[in-house]
């Protein structure tokens, strides 16, 4: 019978960072009702809280453990990346962009969050999935772009840049196979 070696409850235990995230949103829950806040003028700073607690959360990834950092580094890094996107999105009024958008949160932001970790951390395999994810997140964000904006014509950004869109598929090839080649060599 072969047995675990011992963590402490501290590395098995999520339980205060999320106590403490709780106690921060139901504060300012409370104190939004308590002085009856305009909640649409407030909204306007929703995308700043998002990305605030995300990148929160990717410090408290630096401080933590390796397992338990790991996982603060995905949700720290979509949540920062999803402000990111709702600030765009607030700022231009270009909310059906959220039909290509996603793959920044997913799978975009979780490699560039492994890409900033793992030399941090001195670990090449979360280094190297970082550059895969977001490869794959980049491309998939340029062809849903292209399909979405041009295909389908959703009035976007894009719909003005058109005649830019044989350089955005021919930039994308090359750095597809230029990274390629670089993790080959790894």
């Amino acid at each position: 019978m072969t047995t675990q070696p011992s963590r402490t409850r501290r590395e098995r235990s999520a339980g205060p960072i999320l106590g403490v995230l709780l106690v921060l949103i139901g504060l300012s829950y409370f104190v939004t009702q308590v002085f009856a806040f305009d909640w649409l003028r407030i909204s306007q700073f929703g995308p700043y809280v998002v990305s605030g607690i995300g990148v929160f959360l990717f410090v408290l990834a630096l401080i933590a453990g390796a397992q338990r950092g790991e996982t603060l580094v995905v949700f720290g890094s979509m949540l920062t990346m999803a402000g990111l996107v709702l600030l765009y999105q607030t700022r231009t009024d270009d909310w059906q962009s959220w039909a290509y958008a996603w793959t920044l949160v997913a799978p975009t932001s979780i490699g560039i969050g492994y890409l900033i970790y793992g030399p941090i951390k001195r670990r090449q395999d979360l280094t190297r999935r970082g550059i895969r994810m977001t490869i794959v997140g980049v491309l998939l964000f340029f062809v849903l772009m292209i399909v979405f904006e041009i295909v389908f014509y959703l009035p976007g950004w894009l719909s003005g840049f058109t005649n830019l869109v044989p350089a955005l598929v021919l930039i994308s090839i090359g750095v597809v196979i230029l990274a390629g080649s670089w993790l080959r060599r790894q």
